[in-house]
């Protein structure tokens, strides 16, 4: 469909992370609801603990981030995914990056690599 519309498109990203990991990401998010930070459990937590750093507010936890719903989530991201891979794959504009044990800066430079 970006094809008819006359989108080009030179390289598509996959950013491969093992589910567990997504998993433990999404259950331990943590949002604020006035300012919309985000926090983790685990990986970046808050001063104090559920209380917003900025505004005081109460963290809370996004409804979509329920255990029973990420594993909806991630089934149907896998569902739909597959076959946009192996499209891409097929085109030779397919970008793999194994995110396991990454962090966001190390995420971003591997993705530079394979976008040049």
């Amino acid at each position: 469909m970006l094809e008819e519309c006359g989108t080009q498109i030179d390289h598509v990203v996959l950013l491969d992370v093992d589910e567990s990991i997504l998993f433990d990401r999404l259950t331990g998010r943590l949002i604020c609801p006035q300012c919309k930070r985000s926090y983790h459990k685990v990986t970046r937590k808050p001063q104090t603990e559920g209380v917003c750093d900025f505004d005081g507010a109460t963290l809370v936890t996004r409804p979509d981030d329920a255990p029973e719903k990420i594993s909806v989530r991630l089934q149907e991201y896998t569902t739909l995914t597959a076959p946009l891979i192996d499209f891409y794959k097929g085109q030779n504009k397919l970008v793999e990056i194994d995110c396991n044990g990454l962090d966001a800066d190390a995420m971003y430079n591997e993705i530079l690599k394979g976008v040049k």
